[in-house]
């Protein structure tokens, strides 16, 4: 929902039970996130969460096979459902990844060796840490970065990370560097936790612009923040 209220062309894939709510796939539907638009196979880009690590090993592979970028979070599965060779099989096959500290230390305990010498495509791992901020980890090195200060009082991080990844993913399909796309991510997140409302909690392109924009004005934001900005209002993209 956060990638497509940004702009951004969503299918989404899932197994749901029958007791699944009618309401909240109408509310999918609402917001573009579209059924079957996009074939699993055919999408660019591909974004693997929580489900069957062997299923996502192989779809990972399927992608890398024909030129799609790979955007892997195993989220908090990767304590409990994860073993050495589905998880090296994705990290092989990612382009992206995505965890917070925990989750970090745990994919390096499980695999015992570097991402970055197991994957000729993976560019960016990036390692959340909630108020403290991420780290963009790279093969040259890491660079660490604050979080996007938040435009009010915080009801509550429940989503923050899944709003920051569609941010990311909306961000790459647009254009963006991926760095920025990062930021665009903890942008959208930071708003996205003082919002009351379920349906409030997903900003566009405007919104995020306009938060930036008030935010350096008062001598708050990071030249990063001055970058997307930047972005946001150039039409170039959104």
């Amino acid at each position: 929902m956060t990638a497509a209220r940004l702009g951004a062309e969503v299918s989404l894939y899932s197994v749901v039970g029958p007791d699944f709510p009618r309401g909240y796939i109408e509310e999918l539907k609402a917001t573009a996130v579209l059924e079957r638009s996009i074939g699993l196979l055919e999408a660019k880009l591909l974004l693997i969460t929580s489900g069957v690590p062997s299923f996502h090993a192989a779809l990972a592979e399927r992608a890398v096979e024909r030129d799609a970028v790979v955007i892997f979070d195993p989220t908090q599965e990767i304590h409990y459902r994860w073993g050495r060779e589905e998880l090296r099989r994705c990290v092989v096959s990612s382009g992206y990844i995505f965890l917070n500290e925990l989750e970090y230390r745990k994919m390096r305990e499980i695999l015992r060796e570097d991402p970055f010498s197991l994957s000729p495509t993976l560019s960016m791992i990036v390692v959340t840490a909630g108020e403290r901020g991420y780290r963009v980890i790279e093969r040259g090195g890491e660079r660490r970065f604050p979080a996007v200060k938040t435009p009010g009082k915080v009801i509550t991080p429940t989503g923050a990370g899944d709003v920051m990844r569609g941010g990311f993913l909306a961000g790459l399909q647009k254009g963006l560097d991926p760095l920025l796309s990062v930021r665009l991510g903890a942008a959208v997140a930071a708003m996205a936790i003082c919002r009351e409302q379920g349906r409030e909690r997903f900003l566009g392109p405007k919104d995020v612009a306009g938060w930036l924009g008030r935010l350096l004005e008062r001598g708050g934001g990071e030249a990063l923040d001055a970058d997307l900005l930047a972005a946001l209002e150039s039409g170039k993209h959104f």
